[in-house]
């Protein structure tokens, strides 16, 4: 297998030298970077209506930083049930974790690297002394029988499964098969039989083997390693239909990799040798490869090549510069890196995701839009490989989500996206205001203004929401009319994680505020063409069935966010049903192990009584049902039940999961009629 980033491709396109533009973002250390979120759950189809969906969340522990997926059935209301098609009686008792546990290392699991097979008679000798010994090597295929207290006394770990972070559970349909894939921070990209969460096979970026050792230490500390986002695509291949599948490695490297999963499944361990692509490090033609959080987006160019298109990511130790990728999916090869010449080495940038825009209809992208974390948003022409600065936030803010991009009803894009980022302790503790921008891509040339549209927070009944103004802009061409829109977030509050997204005229974001108690976090509604409130209420907050005045916050405007929770949680994930559409959450406690159960949260939203939702406690294979009746009843289970609003035309529940230690996943379902 030829390891790519050891060839050189000169960089073709024009390069934007652009200076001063920006006060440089702070450098900080993948490794040690807090939470911060998490990644989207999946459904095995995006229509639920069928009612026998499933649905895959991820998982994870602090006290022991082990990880888990879990499948549940899901109906046609998007209620998450208490069973599912890996156990119907307890879907908490067999999962993926659970599943390896009980697998043995050597003869059951099928793991391989960049040209071999994990085992050490296959590793190079530099291989060999960067993992130390055999034992290790079968500590992070899964053996168990050197974990203190036994054997070498290695780190005690509560799962073979790693902890799950950043990188998101992608359902794929092979047809014959189903999977689910997964990057996890013990070392691993993992494929799941999505039928029955038994794993299909293993692989193991080469770039990460020298850090491997890190797993067993009896003194452990979370260490991230495939962390980061993966893709999935069918591609057409000189006429051959291939799935390809491209991951980055996000805090646990700078890296990328690609593999060929047209075959789900492997016979043995030479067999996932072979599904093996490329891998591509910050080497040669790629010196200015970061750490890449974004999405590595799969897409064809106009003359029929299959690629791979993304940004250089944060932290790189090359030219400092933010740029755009366009690698050839199927052999890694540099095809273009478009460089927007801002970043130093003194001070580097980075390009965060990207998102494409198809102008013609005609599934080849003309453009793509991303931020950088210097706080730039970017247009990149693919046809003539060049970059234009669309804005430079004011103040400098690091946009870390993809932009969200819609045609304008004007001609051009409107391109919408929010600023923030969690990347150190500090962050955490940071209050600035941070911003959600809506910019026209097109606006006439003497347009230099951006609406202001202002959020207020308002109550319903005893619980809060938020409402914003509905001032229209004037995108007439002249000095002081619009190009844009701009929305401040309260202090501290800012838009992190992949994808936030547009549906029915709206863009789509939680937002979180780390720096209020363990996390507060709101799903938002802005029009996505002013920034501002819809013509009518898009929450039936009364539940009778209709949106009208009894909808209306307290301040007899229409709200248009909705409080979810604390703790951390992931963009919001839309699926459709019965005429409805439903965003689905996934959320952490994320609490430190000696903080235990978490209690009530301090939730301004549910004090109204509007909302029902049922708890599940995950504990040694046990659970419990507890239904928290609507009406005003606020000290029933009040120690660990919390409410979110939900707009529905009849009662229903929201589904979340709680662990008594507080380190599980739960997954909120929010139902939103449209």
């Amino acid at each position: 297998m030829l390891n790519i980033t050891r060839r050189y491709l000169p960089i073709a396109g024009l390069l934007l030298l652009l200076t001063g533009l920006v006060i440089a973002a702070p450098v900080f250390t993948p490794d040690s970077q807090p939470t911060g979120w998490i990644s989207r759950p999946d459904v095995t189809l995006l229509d639920i209506s069928s009612g026998t969906e499933t649905f895959y969340q991820l998982d994870y522990r602090k006290d022991k930083w082990s990880g888990n997926v879990l499948a549940y059935d899901i109906n046609n209301t998007a209620r998450v049930q208490s069973t599912g098609p890996w156990d119907e009686a307890d879907p908490t008792l067999v999962t993926a974790a659970s599943l390896l546990d009980a697998a043995d290392y050597s003869t059951d699991r099928k793991i391989a690297t960049l040209d071999r097979p994990f085992r050490w008679a296959y590793l190079t000798s530099e291989q060999q002394t960067a993992i130390g010994s055999e034992a290790i090597l079968n500590f992070v295929r899964g053996d168990r029988s050197n974990e203190e207290p036994d054997g070498l006394s290695l780190y005690q770990r509560g799962s073979v499964l790693g902890d799950i972070l950043h990188s998101n559970i992608h359902y794929w349909d092979h047809g014959t098969n189903q999977s689910l894939y997964v990057g996890s921070n013990d070392g691993m990209l993992h494929a799941f039989d999505a039928t029955t969460g038994v794993e299909n096979f293993a692989y193991i970026p080469s770039m990460l083997i020298p850090k491997l050792s890190r797993l067993t230490n009896k003194t452990y500390v979370q260490t991230d390693f495939v962390d980061g986002p993966i893709s999935i695509a069918n591609m057409d291949i000189s006429g051959s239909q291939k799935t390809v599948l491209v991951g980055a490695l996000g805090a646990g490297g700078a890296g990328l990799f690609a593999l060929d999963i047209t075959t789900p499944t492997a016979s043995d361990e030479s067999a996932v040798v072979a599904k093996i692509l490329c891998e591509i490090s910050a080497t040669g033609s790629f010196a200015d490869m970061g750490h890449i959080y974004g999405t590595p987006l799969l897409t064809k160019l106009s003359n029929g090549t299959a690629v791979v298109i993304i940004g250089n990511g944060f932290v790189n130790t090359g030219s400092g510069h933010a740029i755009l990728y366009v690698i050839n999916a199927m052999t890694g090869a540099l095809i273009n890196a478009i460089d927007t010449g801002s970043g130093s080495v003194a001070s580097p940038n980075g390009l965060s995701s990207p998102t494409l825009f198809d102008v013609d209809g005609d599934a080849v992208p003309e453009y793509a839009y991303a931020g950088d974390i210097d706080g730039n948003l970017w247009k990149f022409n693919l046809a003539s490989n060049t970059s234009s600065l669309v804005l430079a936030t004011s103040p400098a803010q690091a946009i870390t989500s993809a932009p969200v991009v819609q045609a304008h009803p004007l001609g051009g894009q409107m391109i919408a996206f929010a600023t923030g980022r969690i990347l150190t302790s500090g962050d955490k503790t940071d209050t600035s205001t941070h911003y959600v921008y809506g910019i026209w891509d097109g606006a006439p040339v003497a347009n230099n203004e951006l609406l202001t549209q202002t959020l207020s927070t308002s109550s319903y009944g005893s619980g809060a929401v938020r409402t914003v103004s509905d001032n229209e802009p004037d995108w007439t061409a002249g000095s002081g009319h619009h190009k844009g829109w701009k929305v401040a977030l309260p202090a501290g509050e800012r838009v992190v994680g992949e994808n936030p997204f547009y549906n029915n005229g709206r863009y789509y974001f939680v937002s979180t505020n780390p720096t209020i108690d363990t996390g507060v976090n709101w799903l938002n509604e802005l029009v996505f063409n002013t920034g501002g409130a819809p013509l009518g209420p898009i929450f039936d907050l009364s539940h009778d069935g209709l949106f009208n005045d009894d909808d209306l916050a307290d301040n007899d405007n229409i709200p248009i966010s909705t409080y979810l929770g604390d703790g951390v949680f992931s963009q919001p994930l839309l699926v459709n049903s019965l005429g409805f559409s439903t965003t689905l959450y996934a959320y952490h406690p994320d609490l430190p192990v000696s903080d235990g159960i978490p209690t009530d949260p301090e939730d301004p939203g549910v004090s109204g009584g509007h909302f029902d939702f049922d708890i599940y406690y995950y504990n040694d294979g046990t659970i419990a049902e507890m239904a928290v009746p609507t009406g005003n009843n606020q000290n029933f289970c009040a120690t660990i039940s919390y409410s979110f609003s939900m707009s529905l035309v009849f009662s229903h529940t929201v589904s979340v999961s709680l662990s008594v230690l507080g380190l599980m996943i739960v997954v909120v379902v929010i139902l939103l009629l449209k």
